[in-house]
């Protein structure tokens, strides 16, 4: 059972999603695991790092003409790449996306997630755990947490006093 993926999108898109302009990350090829609730964003090249994250709101799996009716005012393309981009498929595949944040820092696969190479469309993560044993795990029962802006991610969960949650669990001065 994953909780996480990391997926591999065009700087271009990331700005896009970052800034709450694109509301759907389109797929050719989804996930299977249906538990997958957090999506880490790595912005390709040229970036090359990890950029923020976001929160799956739920997934669309229908044909292109349907999702894109379904999803256009939210999309973040246009309509001709949109059909460019799935040509020939007879299924077309929308994450919605929920509460997306940038992080501070951009943060580099090997040294932060000790992953060698970037995934060509997505990497389960699992419970992520970044390499300097800092989880990103979760508070208060399920809510996803993240370091940088728990308001952000788990508004619903969030008592506001993040720095004094993320010490207790992560062990951090």
């Amino acid at each position: 059972m994953q909780n996480s993926i990391l997926l591999s999108i065009k700087p271009q898109f990331v700005e896009l999603i970052l800034t709450g302009s694109k509301q759907f990350e389109f797929r050719r090829v989804l996930f299977r695991d249906r538990s997958v609730t957090r999506v880490v964003i790595y912005a390709s090249y040229p970036v090359k790092k990890v950029v923020g994250e976001f929160r799956v709101g739920y997934v669309l799996s229908l044909s292109p003409d349907e999702l894109w009716n379904a999803t256009r005012n939210g999309a973040g393309i246009e309509k001709g790449d949109f059909f460019s981009y799935f040509e020939g498929r007879k299924t077309a595949h929308a994450i919605k996306i929920e509460y997306a944040h940038r992080y501070r820092k951009p943060r580099d696969l090997i040294a932060e997630y000790n992953v060698h190479r970037a995934p060509q469309s997505f990497l389960y993560l699992g419970r992520v755990e970044r390499v300097n044993k800092r989880p990103i795990g979760t508070i208060n029962g399920s809510a996803d947490y993240c370091r940088e802006s728990c308001r952000t991610c788990c508004p619903e969960q969030c008592d506001g006093d993040c720095n004094r949650q993320f010490k207790e669990i992560a062990g951090a001065d």
